[in-house]
């Protein structure tokens, strides 16, 4: 039994697990560890850079958490692949930020349909904004080459501070 409850990185990890394509990932990462083995990709790392405090409603404080989300593909399986081939872009876009043909709407499977259908992280947060980056060639450690894309999520939620009026 942990001391702790668990962190939003923690929540988020969960709820892709449960709801991206199963078998799409090879790992969920609590954190960017940089030199990712060949063997673990594709994968996603949800990164946790930052959180600001301020006074909330009486009693409370107003938290702000920055929570990236980044998808890691291998980019060495395009190399050598026609132009029709590399589809590695479109790909991450889709798994980001992908919309259902049939509905128009963001679609469940992509990790913005996740994390905006299910928002409230099991009523940890009340509200969240997004900012959707994408790189097309990344060099990490040990001779590896990553396209990335990621997904910045600001997490909003109240904690309470007891004895504080």
């Amino acid at each position: 039994m942990s001391d702790y409850a668990l962190t939003i990185s923690e929540h988020i990890i969960d709820l892709l697990k449960k709801n991206l394509p199963q078998g799409l990932f090879k790992q969920f990462y609590n954190g960017d560890i940089g030199a990712i083995p060949q063997s673990s990709l594709p994968c996603i790392a949800v990164v946790k850079t930052g959180s600001s405090y301020d006074q909330g409603p009486t009693g409370m404080d107003d938290i702000k958490h920055t929570i990236t989300v980044r998808v890691i593909f291998n980019k060495k399986d395009e190399f050598g692949k026609s132009a029709d081939e590399a589809v590695l872009q479109k790909t991450i876009e889709n798994i980001i930020e992908g919309v259902d043909p049939d509905t128009n709407e963001t679609s469940p499977y992509s990790i913005l349909g996740i994390l905006r259908k299910n928002f409230t992280l099991e009523n940890v947060v009340i509200n969240n904004t997004v900012d959707v980056r994408y790189t097309e060639v990344n060099t990490r450690p040990i001779d590896l080459i990553t396209q990335e894309g990621e997904i910045r999520f600001v997490f909003q939620q109240f904690r309470v501070v007891s004895g504080r009026a």
